[in-house]
């Protein structure tokens, strides 16, 4: 069975799976409160307790699962703690835990505060330094470490809160001595799903970071968004704003995107 854990810390959602677990369990007690969660509009930071005496179905491993790869609760997600003493289990959440859609992990039966701690913690001044132009409605970015889920919803609620104020999106610019990349697998496509959702407002994206890593970068975001992509060495972070600024190219035909990289130049 599934039942929901009670007298947990505010802002905390969780369940304990005990016993014969089915298929059945999952669509009356998990799902609905990823559901309910997604209609209100609200991110659950998720307890998921797996006694050592369960036994999961074929239908309730499949939907674990996909508990596993986010899939049905993505926009439900915020962080995710897994408690059990359970080999298996423990093994197969360290596996998912590099590819989940959202921060997660394991916990011994032994360490329930420092999981609910762990949920709970403010991360705010861990998130990657970002901030709007408003004179520009130009987006910067600075990543100084790999980025999360958590950085990628940061940056998705400033954009969000600037667009609120009436403001557009003109342009959006990553600068970073070198890029870090992304914490997960998880993490990327939570990246690839805000890249989408605003693909149809920047009009340019800079990539102002040093390396070859950059170019590749600007060959797929193209393919991406509806945007000019350049490359400039981060030196160069003013001649990026200038070129995100400047009038469109008329010169170039059918909407080409120059992914040409100004740092080789």
């Amino acid at each position: 069975m599934i039942e929901r854990l009670q007298d947990l810390p505010a802002g905390v959602e969780g369940v304990s799976a005990k016993g014969k677990v089915t298929a059945h369990d999952y669509r009356t007690t998990l799902w609905p409160l990823f559901e309910e969660a997604k209609r209100s509009g609200r991110h659950i930071r998720f307890l998921y307790h797996v006694a050592t005496d369960a036994e999961f179905t074929a239908g309730a491993a499949l939907e674990d699962a996909r508990l596993g790869l986010g899939i049905g609760s993505l926009d439900a997600l915020q962080r995710c703690a897994l408690v059990s003493d359970a080999r298996w289990i423990r093994a197969a959440a360290s596996f998912f835990a590099s590819i989940a859609p959202c921060p997660m992990r394991v916990f011994g039966e032994a360490e329930w505060s420092l999981a609910t701690q762990w949920l709970v913690e403010v991360a705010a001044t861990d998130r990657v330094p970002h901030e709007v132009l408003p004179e520009l409605g130009v987006l910067v970015v600075r990543p100084q470490k790999k980025l999360d889920a958590e950085d990628i919803e940061a940056i998705d609620a400033t954009v969000d809160a600037w667009r609120m104020t009436g403001g557009r999106l003109n342009g959006v610019i990553i600068h970073a001595a070198t890029f870090p990349g992304w914490e997960s697998l998880g993490s990327f496509f939570r990246h690839a799903r805000f890249v989408r959702e605003h693909r149809h407002q920047i009009r340019r994206l800079a990539l102002v970071v040093d390396g070859k890593l950059p170019e590749l970068v600007a060959v797929v975001a193209e393919r991406l968004v509806k945007a000019e992509v350049k490359h400039f060495a981060y030196r160069d972070f003013s001649s990026a704003v200038d070129w995100i600024d400047s009038p469109p190219n008329t010169e170039r035909s059918n909407g080409a995107r120059d992914t040409k990289s100004a740092a080789a130049s």
